[in-house]
């Protein structure tokens, strides 16, 4: 369907709707594909309806939200550092607009890009703003995956004791994760030397 519609609607074909799904659809394949160059591929797809969306309703959360996360596929394909900026940039918008949209998705976009860019002066890195930024995201939607980060964060922070204790809700609830979300959890376990627990009866 998704190639289909690819090639019946141009960009400047699309209303906003459709853009924006198939921004979200084409950022879908990029984290499905099987190599960098068929994520880099479907990433820029994402991107060019991302900006369609925009161009028909900027007022809208969606089309900055897919244009964050598709720019973030392309540049872990590309290792393009210079896509970090209009990453923050399309993500604080999407927060300004809607910071609860899909499961407080903009926040957590932006903790996880301050926990894992570089820090100044090559980017705008920065652990503390991760922490903060994850606990607003936590605090509008307590998903695991976000706990998950913001463990990660609190690690980096050297706050352990609060990183092991958002750890253990996290492995508590880790069904709930893809598996290279609880291996990263597994891999943060081990960091913080925490016991594994025995599955509850």
């Amino acid at each position: 369907l998704r190639r289909m519609l690819n090639d019946a609607l141009g960009p400047a074909d699309a209303d906003f709707a459709w853009a924006w799904r198939l921004a979200r659809a084409e950022f879908l394949c990029s984290r499905r594909a099987g190599d960098r160059a068929g994520q880099a591929a479907a990433a820029e797809r994402g991107v060019v309806w991302a900006r369609q969306a925009l161009r028909r309703d900027a007022q809208r959360v969606e089309g900055h939200y897919y244009l964050a996360l598709c720019l973030g596929q392309l540049a872990e394909a590309r290792s393009r550092l210079g896509l970090v900026k209009p990453m923050e940039a399309a993500a604080k918008q999407a927060a300004e607009l809607d910071p609860r949209y899909d499961g407080a998705g903009p926040l957590v976009f932006l903790g996880k890009l301050y926990l894992t860019a570089p820090g100044w002066p090559l980017s705008l890195g920065d652990v503390e703003r991760a922490v903060a930024t994850l606990q607003r995201a936590l605090a509008l939607d307590p998903r695991p995956l976000t706990r998950l980060f913001l463990a990660q964060a609190l690690a980096e922070d050297d706050q352990r004791e609060a990183a092991a204790g958002e750890l253990q809700q996290v492995l508590a609830a880790s069904s709930a994760l893809e598996p290279r979300w609880r291996a990263e959890a597994e891999r943060l376990r081990q960091k913080l030397g925490l016991a594994v627990r025995d599955p509850a009866p």
